[in-house]
């Protein structure tokens, strides 16, 4: 398979990454040039991470909101039912598992890990984009490896 830009010919993440910001760019058009560039500096950012590959794909997996989370596995029709297992009151998504229990709260506090200030309809993806401008690479660093330790620890927990 050839990606198209890429000059290697093989495909990684990064270069899909690479794609989907241009892809992107393309049907935002000029008026959100100043999101184009946070984003480009936020995918920047993520890959020069001083982390384990897994854990940075892992990261590139949240912000893109690919992880198999119950509601999107219950959108694909893959499962009957996607209430939290934890909490047993909201669907379990992505912003549910990564920012809104009180485990990854906690870790992100304990952390010292800002999350930006949000509202209800905030992107996902517009968020970590924040959040990774209002903290340091240490921080950013603790939050690619935090959250790759909820995912595993709720994969653990729901098998």
């Amino acid at each position: 398979m050839v990606q198209r830009g890429d000059k290697s010919g093989e495909y990684m993440a990064k270069s899909g990454c690479r794609c989907s910001i241009t892809e992107e760019a393309n049907l935002l058009g000029n008026e959100n040039t100043i999101l184009t560039k946070q984003m480009k500096n936020y995918y920047t950012a993520l890959w020069g991470l001083k982390v384990p590959s897994k854990i940075k794909i892992n990261l590139w997996r949240i912000t893109n909101n690919f992880m198999p989370t119950l509601s999107s596995l219950k959108f694909r029709r893959l499962r009957f039912e996607a209430l939290c297992p934890l909490c047993g009151e909201d669907d379990e998504s992505t912003a549910l598992v990564f920012r809104d229990r009180n485990v990854a709260k906690q870790v992100l506090q304990r952390l010292e890990v800002r999350i930006a200030p949000t509202h209800e309809n905030t992107e996902w993806k517009r968020l970590l984009i924040e959040t990774s401008n209002f903290n340091n690479t240490e921080q950013c660093t603790c939050l690619a490896v935090s959250f790759w330790a909820i995912r595993h620890n709720r994969n653990i927990f729901l098998s």
